[in-house]
């Protein structure tokens, strides 16, 4: 199958087919008010009047009926054929709406079951190749609509001769029955239904649709099944991206992992995210956890994800779900103490910092079974514990406060005795979380977080435990590694407002692994460039492939995880 264009490649050609035929186009026109569409076309005919077109995207391979029109309820009410298309109709009921897709759709019974659909509500299709956009089924306003029916119901009532109270009535409820079905959408839809990404497209977008449509794809995951209802109700959720994030991770710990999945990361991050230069890590954990998922399921059945379960008495993809959706868990508490110094220094005026909020995290390290734990989290990585590996950890976590170094800590203790993970794949699942963080997989490879570093990381480092990481070898560890450096999308910051990535395609299959990834612009190009490059000499699999491109200046690059 070809490949699947982007949004933006299909508004590019689908732009210039309409200005071709003389039209003035805009993408996401302001004169469009608060309705989002990515394409709004106009021009003058021949009797004055204005002739306006907008244009939805469709980039993926398979469209269905039930899929893209489908029938909801919402507050008791009924809608049939509800989608982005009939509620812009209502909405612009003078403009002509279409749907644009790549020529890949697949033209099977479904299509045939969605065409017919869009047809009967007016629906236009336009297909788009790399030579030519055709169109497939032309659009009609819903004046069009109502107009054609009331024609029809006059025209043939009465003998066709109507008289003019069967026609005011016939008119009456032709326009009645648009306004019952129609009106829904502005008076039924409860505040959150209205703000679907897929009707106004007019707040940010979390999560991807990319990667929603790719885990309809899962098969082989034991709970395949709840991705793939996910992937199938996310365009009609009534809810907004945390909630369903939050309510996905809570019932997949409950029925995956037995446990209860703690939830105050979110309370934490609503505070943390006044602070400018904070990164939003609740939302980028579910996306990283839904990533590596797609990998997992597409490569399930080579030697290194069935030799996990072999080796570890657990799934890798529990041990997954586990390390993903907690790996930033402890980030917060990098940030706490200096944040509640602040908060108390400027409101209360508090200039002594006598460490009134600081955290005694050396005591409870200490106290906590900490040996017990390092022990296992050595025997993980296949070495003896030491007293560089002691300062290291201590260092990092009752010092430094690291997320990562916590986070290992904090989830052998959360995962202690879980009937669902064993030792072993808890311990793996710890070292992962210690590893997905730049600063300590450079030192575990033999090179140091920074310059002038310290002298008990400098020693740590000379033991160089761990050169590179190869899917094989550390199959959960390399994962967390590579799909927390991919995963940039949707993610709130001020780093991210300026270098707005996006999620532009997923790939994966035995063969080949490849997150493409954009980016504003050159600058933030290098800048993402810089941080691949560091990765991809710590992770070996060439399979493994991420891709970044600039859309202001054109920079792009693919970049394998060689090793070197």
């Amino acid at each position: 199958m070809p490949n699947e264009y982007t949004r933006e490649e299909i508004i590019k050609k689908v732009k210039h087919y309409f200005e071709a035929d003389g039209f003035s186009c805009q993408e996401y026109s302001e004169s469009l008010g608060a309705v989002r569409l990515p394409l709004y076309c106009s021009k003058r005919v021949e009797d004055g009047t204005e002739l306006e077109i907008v244009v939805d995207i469709i980039t993926e391979s398979k469209v269905s009926k039930s899929l893209y029109l489908p029938t909801i309820t919402v507050e008791g009410a009924t809608i049939e054929n509800a989608c982005p298309p009939r509620f812009f109709q209502y909405y612009l009921p003078h403009i002509r709406i279409f749907w644009a897709y790549g020529h890949y759709v697949i033209k099977n019974g479904d299509y045939d079951e969605f065409k017919a659909a869009c047809k009967k509500n007016g629906i236009g299709l336009l297909e788009v190749s790399d030579s030519s956009v055709i169109m497939v089924q032309d659009a009609k306003s819903l004046r069009e609509t109502v107009g054609e029916h009331v024609k029809n119901e006059v025209e043939t009532a009465d003998g066709g001769h109507p008289q003019v109270e069967l026609l005011f009535n016939t008119l009456s409820n032709l326009v009645a029955a648009q306004q019952e079905d129609y009106i829904h959408y502005l008076v039924r839809y409860a505040a959150p239904q209205f703000q679907l990404r897929e009707i106004t497209r007019r707040g940010t977008d979390y999560l991807s649709l990319i990667l929603m449509n790719k885990l309809q794809e899962v098969t082989n995951l034991e709970y395949g099944e709840d991705l793939r209802r996910l992937a199938i109700d996310y365009r009609r959720a009534a809810k907004g991206d945390y909630q369903i994030a939050l309510d996905t991770i809570k019932s997949l710990w409950s029925s995956r992992l037995h446990t209860e999945y703690p939830e105050i990361q979110r309370n934490f991050e609503v505070v943390l995210l006044l602070t400018p230069e904070y990164r939003e890590h609740f939302l980028h954990q579910f996306q990283v956890f839904l990533l590596g998922a797609l990998i997992i399921d597409k490569l399930h059945d080579t030697s290194a994800i069935q030799a996990f379960e072999h080796s570890n008495g657990s799934t890798i993809e529990d041990a997954w779900l586990a390390a993903s959706t907690y790996h930033d868990f402890n980030y917060p508490v990098e940030r706490c103490e200096k944040w509640m110094t602040d908060f108390f220094q400027q409101n209360l005026h508090i200039i002594d910092d006598n460490e009134l909020f600081t955290l005694k995290l050396e005591k409870v390290v200490v106290t906590d079974e900490f040996l017990s734990k390092m022990q296992n989290l050595c025997a993980a990585i296949g070495c003896s514990f030491d007293d560089r590996m002691l300062r290291f950890i201590l260092e990092r976590s009752a010092l430094q406060r690291d997320h990562a170094v916590l986070g290992a800590l904090t989830f052998m203790k959360k995962f202690q005795n879980n009937t669902q993970l064993s030792t072993q794949a808890v311990s793996h699942a710890a070292l992962s979380i210690l590893l997905h963080d730049p600063n300590n997989w450079k030192c575990f490879c033999g090179e140091v977080s920074v310059p002038n570093a310290p002298d008990w990381e400098v020693d740590f480092s000379n033991k160089r435990l761990l050169p590179r990481l190869t899917l094989d070898s550390f199959p959960l560890e390399f994962l967390l590694a590579y799909c927390d450096e991919a995963q940039e999308w949707g993610r709130v910051g001020r780093d991210y407002e300026i270098t707005k990535p996006q999620l532009e395609d997923i790939q994966v299959n035995q063969s080949e692994v490849l997150t493409h990834i954009s980016v504003e612009d050159d600058t933030s190009y290098n800048k993402k460039r810089g941080k691949i490059q560091q990765l991809k000499r710590y992770l070996q699999d060439e399979r493994f492939k991420i891709k970044i491109e600039s859309r202001i200046g054109g920079s792009t690059e693919v970049f394998r995880m060689t090793g070197a």
